[in-house]
């Protein structure tokens, strides 16, 4: 999926176009550990640009304080604050099938214009912006798309299908320059992310977690914070291993065993072969 909506955006980027916005993309299908935030925000970085996030489920998010302005102009918040203060951004879309309806009219509306009018009459282009939609409408038929061998143009038609019989209105869809399912994660695939996930933070500080070395309370405590449970906590504890895994390295360790030590995730030195035979507690 990323090489698919790499290739999509080199083309979007080499095009001459008008005055609308470089790409208008939706990804969709089941989401493991915010990949679509993450997605968006990767993608600003390698591009250079900024990036906003606008949670359209939220019922406050109105059209009035999406595009709210002063007399003076754009207030901080608002989109068009947001693409005059950073023209080439990356804006993330949130939950797009909940946005009520005159937050779609007026985002169309500059769509297709290449501009929003502010209620100070002026105008903010949106030429030099990608607008990500995400939604998490019909996450399993929409992951089944993501796994199917389809071109992009077979995918893109399909899934813009599955949003439309969701609801989702057909003017809005027609704006979408390409569509990205994301394929989802059996458990067995979420369990080797998260151990890779592990092994790349112990690796970091020169020290390798050894083939038995990661307890399965460890594994569900990563599994579970994948799926959106406890996930705040884990990263605590994700920051609190750093500084374990800082003290072990300055012992001489260099295979190490995770546990779960209370509520923090441990650190257990273990043994390693130094010579024919001959074992060494670490």
């Amino acid at each position: 999926m990323l090489i698919a909506l790499a290739a999509e955006l080199r083309d979007r980027l080499t095009l001459a176009q008008s005055a609308r916005p470089t790409a208008v993309f939706l990804l969709a299908g089941p989401e493991i550990a915010h990949e679509k935030d993450a997605i968006a925000h990767a993608l600003a970085d390698v591009l250079g640009y900024d990036w906003d996030l606008y949670n359209l489920g939220d019922p406050d998010l109105t059209a009035a304080r999406l595009f709210r302005s002063g007399p003076s102009g754009p207030l901080p918040g608002s989109l068009q604050h947001q693409l005059m203060r950073a023209p080439h951004s990356v804006i993330v879309l949130d939950r797009i099938e909940q946005a009520e309806p005159k937050v779609i009219e007026r985002l169309v509306a500059c769509w297709c214009s290449g501009v929003i009018v502010d209620s100070a009459r002026i105008r903010i282009p949106t030429k030099g912006a990608i607008f990500l939609l995400t939604t998490a409408v019909a996450q399993d038929r929409l992951g089944q798309i993501g796994r199917d061998d389809l071109s992009a143009d077979q995918r893109h038609l399909a899934c813009l299908k599955i949003m439309s019989d969701e609801g989702i209105p057909a003017h809005l869809l027609r704006r979408v320059d390409a569509a990205f399912c994301l394929e989802g994660m059996s458990m067995h695939d979420l369990a080797r992310a998260c151990r890779h996930r592990l092994e790349q933070q112990v690796a970091a500080h020169g020290l390798i977690l050894a083939g038995d070395g990661l307890a399965p309370e460890v594994l569900t405590c990563a599994m579970t914070s994948a799926l959106g449970v406890s996930a705040l906590a884990f990263k605590h504890r994700r920051v609190a291993l750093d500084r374990r895994l800082v003290q072990c390295r300055k012992t001489g360790v260099t295979h190490v065993r995770l546990v779960m030590d209370d509520d923090e995730i441990g650190v257990e030195p273990i043994e390693t072969v130094i010579a024919a035979g001959i074992h060494k507690p670490a």
